[in-house]
């Protein structure tokens, strides 16, 4: 919600009918899924960029995630902190269910959207997705290692704004996939990471 205040959305009438204060809210509070929901499916049709989901992934910082940060940061290497993050997978923000498909030469870490109502799928699938790419991101920035995905699927129909997709994520985009996915070399994911500490 923040996010989407920086980038100009007129939010404030909305949160006002469910009496929410972005100003005055705990980093402790908790919100129901259901009402989470129903406040996207309220604000997503209004807004006048197609791909803000994408955008706000990009504004997911390291410390919204608490704890659960410096669990994947001190793993032995990626497959770890893959396996970890698919483990404690409610800790996250996600609308879905994240799995790790191993393979001899790429291994691919995926996420199931959970059903959405259709005003906000695409948006909460590419905020999702561009979280946890951002997440990524920013736990190798701070250890030092440079693994990025070989290519990555969307599961929804290829936009107008398909472009961005392939800007954002530095590598090739198919869409109309079955399921999110980021496929990475599995000889990446064995590096070690230098702030290991089991």
């Amino acid at each position: 919600l923040q996010g989407l205040k920086a980038m100009g959305a007129n939010i404030s009438p909305m949160l006002a009918r469910y009496r929410i204060d972005l100003d005055r809210l705990s980093p402790d509070a908790e919100i129901d899924r259901s009402l989470e929901l129903r406040i996207f499916n309220e604000i997503v049709p209004a807004l006048p960029d197609p791909a803000t989901g994408l955008k706000i992934g990009t504004a997911m910082s390291l410390a919204g995630y608490g704890p659960f940060i410096m669990l994947l940061m001190t793993c032995p290497n990626a497959w770890e902190a893959f396996r970890a993050g698919v483990h404690f997978q409610q800790l996250t923000y996600i609308f879905g269910e994240f799995f790790l498909e191993p393979g001899e030469t790429e291994t691919s870490l995926c996420l199931k959207p959970m059903p959405l109502p259709p005003a906000c799928r695409r948006f909460l699938i590419d905020r999702d997705m561009s979280g946890t790419y951002q997440l990524t991101r920013d736990i190798q920035s701070h250890i030092g290692l440079d693994i990025k995905p070989v290519s990555v699927e969307v599961p929804f129909p290829k936009p107008k704004e398909w472009k961005l997709y392939e800007e954002r994520y530095q590598c090739p985009v198919r869409f109309d996939a079955p399921v999110a996915r980021f496929a990475i070399r599995t000889e990446d994911l064995s590096r070690k990471f230098p702030a290991a500490n089991p």
